[in-house]
């Protein structure tokens, strides 16, 4: 819906009068121009009352005196609005405060023009759902009904009494005239002395009438075709059921115009209601994610393998769970800030980017073994398995390593026990049989001879028997040790 604001729709050509003007002058100045209020302001333009058509009644009922001033009894202050107000939220303003004519004024409280009922409904406009009301939807059902023989003094009382700026002259229920403000307005400029004068000197004879069953857009066109703010409303037998005004039209108008907006709020409230479940949807999925999140980062952390997240480009771990820094005896946050090669001891740094870029380019994962440098600096045997990814457009290496160090002594201590014997420290028949065979596969593949020398320990088993088995093995360890003393020396 298009916003529109006051200064789209004001009369800006208003006619204005100082508070000292006597109402007389004022009533005089209405008649002449066809004005409907006049406005009264101070010296600096700024509204300080106004004067309308029905506060005429209360002169011409005799309640204020014609000779008054417009300070006395003009409305004070005037109901006003700010020139870039809403319409619609402007006519409602208006519409609680029961007034016809709204002052608007700019930022400093200057006056700016007049909006009136008439400039709303010109403006507001009918809409589709208006087009279908009826006139008896929105008609003013209590009406102000007189006698052509009262005075016109008595019907402003009257009018002014029911605050109504119309009156209705019957014959016996029959409608025969109608008179308005305007009427007795305009008759009061020209005759002051006419409390007592009937109202058939000035009550229109001509005016329009509609049946009640008729659409509300026929009696807006009845009353524009017209000229008149009224039109007087009649059932099937021609009697009189009500009045429709111009201010009964706004009002059916702008009910409309909430309904519309109510309507809209109903969209807007089930639009909402869809998205507060997509809400608590995402929210649920939000919530599984965390917890999703919270089990893998548990799991991340309980692992007794280093896991690391490395940045191709910097070499540096971007993720790592906290054993990955442990094993190497260093904080996560002393950790976060070393290179590959910070902590490798076995590649340099153009052998470990060669390896990285075997890795991307194979696609698959690898493992290898290589050693790591400890925080103390000692050297750990480690495993590893790595595999290359892009994310975002950025190259990374997931890599698990593991210490192997401890697993590498023990394969040591069996290889020992498999191949040497386990008092003197010499190659045992398994290692003899196995180098023995190197040696002349050797040998043949060289055109070269070798030579096996056998030595042997004479009446060692009476150094037992005389002795016992412990000074044999000792007489075998002192053996053995001259053994290798005399070969050192010959290699």
């Amino acid at each position: 819906m298009q916003r529109i604001t006051l200064a789209e729709i004001l009369t800006d050509h208003v006619m204005t009068l100082s508070p000292n003007t006597p109402i007389q002058q004022a009533l005089d100045v209405m008649v002449g121009h066809y004005l409907s209020s006049l406005i009264v302001v101070d010296a600096d333009n700024r509204p300080i009352g106004i004067f309308t058509e029905r506060d005429s009644l209360k002169v011409i009922s005799g309640e204020i005196s014609s000779t008054a001033l417009l300070s006395e009894v003009s409305s004070t202050p005037p109901f006003s609005a700010h020139i870039e107000d809403e319409i619609h939220d402007a006519y409602l303003a208006m519409s609680e405060k029961g007034y016809r004519h709204l002052v608007v004024v700019d930022d400093d409280g200057r006056l700016m023009g007049v909006v009136t009922q008439g400039d709303f409904l010109r403006h507001i406009g009918f809409d589709d759902l208006n087009r279908n009301k009826q006139v008896s939807d929105v008609m003013t059902k209590t009406i102000v009904m007189l006698s052509s023989t009262v005075t016109i003094g008595y019907a402003a009382e009257k009018m002014a009494e029911s605050h109504s700026s119309y009156a209705i002259i019957v014959d016996e229920m029959d409608p025969i005239g109608l008179v308005t403000e305007r009427d007795i307005l305009r008759y009061a400029s020209s005759d002051n002395t006419l409390s007592d004068d009937p109202v058939s000197r000035i009550y229109q004879t001509s005016f329009p009438i509609i049946r009640e069953d008729h659409s509300l857009s026929d009696a807006a066109a009845l009353m524009e075709q017209h000229g008149v703010h009224q039109v007087v409303i009649a059932d099937r037998e021609q009697k009189i059921v009500g009045l429709l005004t111009r201010y009964d039209l706004l009002q059916a108008l702008h009910g409309s115009h909430f309904e519309f907006l109510i309507r809209q709020i109903n969209i807007k409230s089930t639009s909402l209601s869809e998205l507060k479940n997509v809400y608590i949807k995402l929210q649920k999925d939000k919530d599984l994610l965390a917890k999703s999140e919270a089990k893998f980062h548990t799991l991340f952390e309980l692992l007794q393998d280093g896991i690391v997240l490395i940045d191709i480009q910097t070499l540096l771990a971007v993720e790592f769970n906290t054993a990955a820094a442990q094993q190497l005896g260093y904080t996560r946050e002393a950790f976060a800030t070393m290179r590959i090669n910070d902590y490798d001891a076995i590649e340099a740094s153009n052998e470990t980017l060669q390896r990285i870029r075997t890795i991307v380019e194979t696609g698959s994962r690898t493992e290898f073994e290589t050693r790591h440098r400890h925080k103390n600096g000692s050297l750990l045997n480690i495993a590893v398995s790595a595999s290359a990814f892009v994310l975002d457009e950025k190259s990374y290496l997931f890599a698990q390593f593991r210490d192997i160090t401890a697993d590498k002594k023990r394969e040591e201590q069996l290889e020992f026990v498999a191949n040497y014997d386990a008092l003197t420290g010499l190659a045992n028949r398994s290692l003899l049989k196995k180098q023995l065979e190197r040696s002349i596969d050797k040998a043949g593949w060289q055109q070269t001879k070798l030579a096996l020398i056998i030595f042997d320990i004479d009446r060692f088993k009476d150094v037992n028997d005389s002795f016992g088995h412990s000074a044999g093995d000792a007489l075998l360890i002192q053996i053995s040790e001259r053994f290798n003393q005399i070969v050192q020396k010959n290699i």
